[in-house]
């Protein structure tokens, strides 16, 4: 817990054609992918290895994503979406 995060500050949303997304809910103080200040309300893609800090917190985030299961849903069901 660090005082400059806010409660709802961000969310990461999976697109089905845009793939793993972070969103900053125009939180006081932001958020930074790989140093990069997003702009609030907008997504911004997430890759491997990302390195993600919210607000004025020293604690950062590596992005570890495996998306195995998520492909093979998609490509099981993509005609249903």
């Amino acid at each position: 817990m660090h005082e400059s995060i806010s409660r709802e500050h961000a969310c990461i949303v999976l697109d089905t054609n845009k793939g793993c997304l972070l969103i900053d809910l125009d939180s006081t103080a932001g958020t930074k992918v790989d140093g990069t200040q997003l702009e609030a309300n907008r997504a911004t893609e997430l890759k491997p290895d990302a390195k993600v800090e919210f607000g004025g917190s020293t604690r950062s985030y590596i992005v570890k994503l495996d998306f195995t299961p998520y492909q093979k849903f998609l490509k099981e069901h993509r005609s249903h979406l």
